[in-house]
């Protein structure tokens, strides 16, 4: 009798113990996508909380911000930043805009005034970035969304230059703001959201979409031709996924903007990296 006692004792624990298991896997997957790099980190499935890796970014063309009335073209754009452990994974970077010009006009250059161009024609936007999904809420590719660093919700405020090719625009300033339909959260700071961009890697010379635990010395985020407005997000504070709308607007004078590029990502060191959940 007491042998059945303790084997019930026993297996109250076993299911108690598998109980807290489940728990724990349920929590350590639902906050959603992390980052992973290299082999050590991706043993444990993720960069942890605290730890870093530093990245650099390139375009691999010439990026464009369309907008409804007239664009601005730049020559490349160049990005230093760090991706951050937790989960959902997320990021800082700083991204230099350079030679960049009212599209068709090249006399006509663009130059950042806050934050504050170097030189002639450079745009710098500082971003802040939080791993998330697709609007669907499919798990099997993941997107990247983009808030300025800035409190006012401000990507960039640049300004065309005094060039008679300017016409209209002449000594025009525009603030690029970023509009969503709720604020998220990102490292504890509430933002809008600007932008949403698909997280990939090169297939030779196709840009794929990554898929969990696949990495690559090579990551791409691409923001395509045809917007993408929409993805799911994990909210810290309501411990819930929730689906977000996002965009760019650049005021009464180019409207509502959207930004075509796709970025090379390397971390630094170089290691293959991806993301997993």
């Amino acid at each position: 009798m007491k042998y059945f006692k303790s084997l019930g004792l026993c297996l109250v624990a076993v299911f108690a113990l598998s109980a807290l298991v489940a728990s724990a896997a349920q929590a350590e997957t639902s906050e959603g996508p992390l980052w992973i790099v290299g082999p050590t980190t991706r043993a444990v499935a993720g960069l942890l909380s605290g730890q870093t890796r530093a990245i650099t970014s390139r375009t691999e063309a010439a990026p464009v911000l369309k907008g409804s009335v007239a664009s601005v073209e730049c020559e490349k754009a160049t990005n230093k930043g760090v991706l951050l452990g937790g989960s959902p994974g997320t990021a800082f970077v700083e991204i230099k805009f350079e030679k960049c010009f009212l599209k068709g006009k090249p006399a006509c250059t663009a130059t950042g005034v806050n934050p504050k161009g170097a030189v002639e024609g450079e745009i710098p936007v500082n971003v802040l970035v939080i791993l998330g999904f697709p609007a669907s809420g499919s798990r099997t590719s993941a997107v990247a969304v983009f808030a300025p660093e800035s409190g006012e919700n401000l990507f960039s405020e640049f300004k065309f230059g005094t060039n008679a090719e300017c016409g209209a625009f002449k000594e025009v300033a525009i603030a690029v703001k970023a509009k969503s339909s709720k604020l998220i959260t990102i490292n504890g700071q509430e933002r809008d959201a600007g932008q949403i961009a698909e997280v990939g890697m090169a297939e030779g010379s196709t840009f794929v979409l990554s898929t969990p635990g696949l990495v690559s010395l090579v990551g791409l985020l691409k923001l395509p031709e045809t917007a993408i407005k929409e993805a799911t997000i994990y909210n810290s504070k309501t411990a819930t996924y929730e689906k977000i709308e996002a965009e760019l607007t650049g005021g009464g004078v180019l409207g509502t903007i959207k930004e075509i590029a796709t970025t090379q990502i390397e971390t630094n060191p170089k290691e293959e990296f991806g993301w997993n959940h």
